[in-house]
């Protein structure tokens, strides 16, 4: 991670939570807390900043180790549950290689049960139903196996994430170390690119998983309507939403008042801002180069709320490799660096934002 391009750790904060949200639980709880000393301890010395960020690694550590815990009982879970069920299979053949030996038309039937052809008829229709009863058997075993596999991916795949996670703040830690005993201006916990990075790795990636993540309400007054767009643009209907070309540095401002879920970035929609209108009611602004609010201000009416990138990620890289330090916005997919994209969400089902929104009838998508 390069030293030199950090950007605010509010959004890290976020994530997090949202983890905790989303499956909470003991060392989920731990990281937030502990993510929310990172970005409460921006403001403080180098020590308090560093106590903060070791208090964070040892939440993840600690949760790497339950992760491994986890990992060995699902472990032995599946080993027993995929014993039992090929003692299953084995039972079922043997049932199944007796019923196969009542049919054949060449076998005297007195010979196949000493009681006689009758015997064996009810012989082989009993038969049939423990086959029936073991084949059931057997299906939820299989169903109970998968799902411990699926669970065991899962914990690894969460392990793994942790893993990385650890690993980007120890070396934020460090560069924070580097940079007081360089003499130079302490970076905040994580730069843009990192951030973006640990929304991709925390399993967000689009707006549906976002909203999950934020918590949705059951909605609850009238909808919003006859708003002001948050750019001047002509709407283009595109996915769930609309997006709005409205030019590279353009000033993105509140339609009505609310206050801010979220504001951080994911991945393909650089910089994202999730403004609850009203109770269960959101507005998802995507494409920001930057934000000026946080996760719980309050936002008024017209009030701006951030920019579209400043330039083309061409002329942002032709000026990084002149030497300016300024943080890119993390971009990826194909979200054009001049258009904002916007959903409106009741309980985070998309709505149709011209219920919302009151463009002019010959600017309103087709």
């Amino acid at each position: 991670m390069s030293p030199r391009r950090f950007a605010p750790a509010a959004a890290l904060l976020c994530l997090w939570a949202g983890l905790a949200a989303a499956a909470p639980g003991p060392w989920e709880q731990e990281v937030a807390e502990a993510a929310r000393a990172v970005t409460a301890a921006e403001s403080g010395g180098l020590s308090v900043r560093l106590a903060a960020m070791t208090r964070l690694i040892a939440a993840q550590e600690d949760g790497q180790a339950q992760l491994r815990t986890r990992l060995a009982l699902l472990g032995a879970e599946e080993e027993k549950l995929a014993s039992g069920l090929a003692q299953e299979e084995d039972r079922t053949a043997r049932l199944l290689a007796a019923l196969e030996r009542l049919g054949d038309a060449e076998a005297p039937l007195p010979l196949l049960h000493p009681q006689g052809a009758l015997a064996a008829a009810r012989a082989a229709t009993m038969t049939g139903d423990v086959v029936a009863a073991l084949s059931a058997e057997r299906a939820a075993l299989s169903a109970r196996l998968d799902h411990v596999q699926g669970l065991r991916q899962a914990a690894q795949d969460a392990s793994a994430r942790l893993d990385a996670l650890r690993d980007e703040t120890a070396a934020a830690r460090q560069a924070m170390i580097d940079a007081a005993a360089q003499g130079r201006p302490l970076p905040a916990a994580f730069d843009s690119e990192s951030a973006a990075a640990q929304a991709a790795a925390l399993g967000i990636s689009d707006l549906t998983g976002l909203g999950a993540r934020l918590g949705p309400e059951r909605p609850s007054g009238a909808a919003p309507s006859d708003l002001p767009l948050p750019v001047e643009a002509l709407p283009v209907a595109e996915g769930d939403g609309w997006r709005m070309k409205a030019g590279y540095g353009t000033l993105v401002s509140a339609p009505a008042a609310g206050h801010v879920l979220y504001a951080g970035p994911l991945r393909g929609h650089r910089l994202v801002m999730v403004i609850e209108l009203a109770p269960g009611r959101t507005l998802s602004l995507a494409g920001l180069g930057r934000v000026l609010l946080r996760s719980g201000d309050p936002v008024a009416p017209g009030q701006p709320l951030g920019f579209l990138p400043d330039a083309p990620p061409a002329a942002m890289a032709a000026q990084e490799s002149h030497g300016n330090v300024t943080p890119a916005p993390f971009t990826s997919g194909d979200l054009p660096g001049d258009t904002l994209y916007m959903e409106t969400r009741d309980a985070n089902r998309p709505a149709d934002p011209a219920l919302w929104f009151a463009a002019e009838e010959d600017k309103r998508p087709k």
